[in-house]
């Protein structure tokens, strides 16, 4: 699907949610095959097919199976029904994650976002669970199109426009070093990462990727690292960085005005797609993503973003990641100052898109969407938040209130498993709190990346202390309730 298209969909209201749009069982013609069917419950449409005189063997989708070996000769077609397309991949290990949560796909259209004019004020934080028709959800299978409908109110009014993948990607392996190319409309980018494999695996290892590294503990052996230099991608020194980086040298004026943490999720999704065509020992199916602070923010759109991520783990991502928008408001107030709003983060940068601009400087209650709900998007995905107390300039209160608000979807969809909130502050910004959160970071990761499926992560749920007031004032903002939703 050509960018062009893409800007179709947003004047159609139904941007991040292709899914939606398209049959489960599609029969359209595979571009090269660098990636894998979507197959979210066994049945999504179906992966590209393989490179002319090709000839690999699929990486399944989430819960499909994998596809068969590419034919040599001709382009192939994309595979259909609960089959991975088939997949150019090269020796890259398989998708397969047994016991992971599965997503299905919206089956009917969605309706048109709302333009900024149309918008009424919403001054607690919205129902999660419910429909832009006016109707809430019933069942689980329904989920997959409010997440289709938030994730397109997400790019919309918050991070802007998320490209499909590029035309071409290709990986170019040098040491520990892996260059990335993406090909799209005739220009050419070309990035970089520093992979590291722990030295005690055999086989394929997971790994977390870390924008502009990783300040996590807890991290259990047997996980390998990738440092990923996000601002190559889009750059953050202040306002000025705006639409520069190598996303913008790439999409030019079709991306103008997005945000630094859509170029940086675009980007994480090229380093998937570049892992499962070269081996450098690291299994893309079991990848993790973190960032702290900025890059948390960028690591929390990263995992809402690509459902290949097997588990997210932002860290005090604040304002513009976990914080609240309407909950920051009051918090600041209440705090005589201290913490940041949507005014201010606006003013210092360029991780959100210039649409938010309109309600940041304006109406903040006039927002369709708050984050406790673009959290939800990753929903019921595994996610691991981790955020400091101690950091008023985060907004603990804001910060508690979107994650406990955020895990009610995740408890309607039957996983409480698969979302931890672990918030506590004994330390400065970014200096992990191994004695609290360790542990939560530690069983997440044994389970979620290293696949230990005995591990009990329902233990963390929605942890915090409370400094600067952190738990207080929650049901305030809360104006509905946790339904009950039946599987069919």
């Amino acid at each position: 699907m050509r960018l062009e298209s893409r800007r179709d969909l947003l004047r159609l209201g139904a941007l991040g949610a292709v899914s939606a749009v398209v049959p489960a069982c599609s029969d359209a013609n595979g571009d090269d095959g660098s990636s894998a069917g979507d197959g979210l419950t066994g049945a999504g449409k179906g992966g590209h097919a393989g490179k002319a005189g090709g000839s690999a063997t699929g990486i399944a989708g989430k819960g499909g199976r994998a596809g068969g070996a590419g034919t040599g000769g001709n382009k192939g077609h994309a595979g259909t029904g609960a089959t991975g397309g088939t997949g150019a991949v090269g020796g890259a290990p398989g998708m397969n994650r047994p016991g992971f949560p599965t997503i299905g796909s919206c089956g009917s259209s969605l309706p048109t976002l709302p333009e900024p004019s149309a918008l009424v004020s919403i001054p607690k934080r919205p129902d999660p669970f419910k429909l832009g028709a006016g109707t809430r959800i019933t069942t689980k299978a329904a989920w997959a199109c409010r997440r289709a409908e938030l994730k397109g109110l997400a790019e919309k009014y918050i991070y802007g426009v998320m490209p499909p993948k590029p035309s071409s990607v290709t990986a170019m392996p040098m040491g520990n070093k892996l260059f990335i190319t993406c090909t799209d409309g005739g220009t050419s980018i070309t990035f970089s990462i520093t992979v590291s494999k722990p030295s005690s695996a055999v086989g394929p290892a997971p790994a977390i990727v870390g924008l502009s590294g990783s300040s996590l503990g807890g991290v259990p052996s047997g996980i390998g690292s990738i440092t990923f230099d996000n601002s190559q991608l889009a750059q953050q020194a202040n306002q000025t960085s705006r639409n520069k980086g190598l996303f913008f040298d790439l999409y030019g004026k079709e991306v103008a005005g997005s945000s630094a943490c859509i170029a940086w999720a675009w980007g994480v999704s090229r380093i998937i797609d570049a892992l499962e065509q070269v081996d450098m020992g690291i299994n893309p199916a079991r990848l993790g993503v973190t960032g702290c602070s900025r890059n948390g923010k960028g690591a929390l759109v990263a995992g809402i973003w690509d459902d290949r991520i097997a588990l997210a783990i932002p860290e005090e991502s604040g304002s513009g990641g976990v914080s609240s928008w309407r909950v920051a408001a009051q918090e600041n107030l209440e705090q005589a100052g201290g913490v940041q709003t949507a005014s201010e983060i606006v003013a210092e940068n360029v991780w959100l898109s210039t649409a938010f601009e309109t309600f940041a400087r304006g109406d903040i209650t006039k927002l369709p969407i708050d984050q406790h709900e673009v959290i939800a998007i990753r929903a019921p995905l595994p996610m691991l938040i981790i955020e400091n107390s101690s950091q008023l300039w985060l907004g603990p209160k804001s910060c508690y209130a979107s994650g406990r608000a955020a895990f009610q979807v995740w408890t309607a969809l039957g996983r409480p498993d698969t979302m931890g909130f672990s918030q506590y502050g004994d330390g400065s910004h970014c200096a992990f709190q191994t004695q609290n959160s360790g542990p939560h970071v530690t069983a997440f990761c044994k389970r979620f990346l290293l696949g230990d499926d005995s591990v009990d992560t329902a233990f963390v749920g929605v942890r915090s202390d409370d400094k600067n007031g952190a738990t207080e004032g929650y049901e305030d903002w809360v104006d509905w309730d946790t339904p009950t939703l039946s599987d069919v």
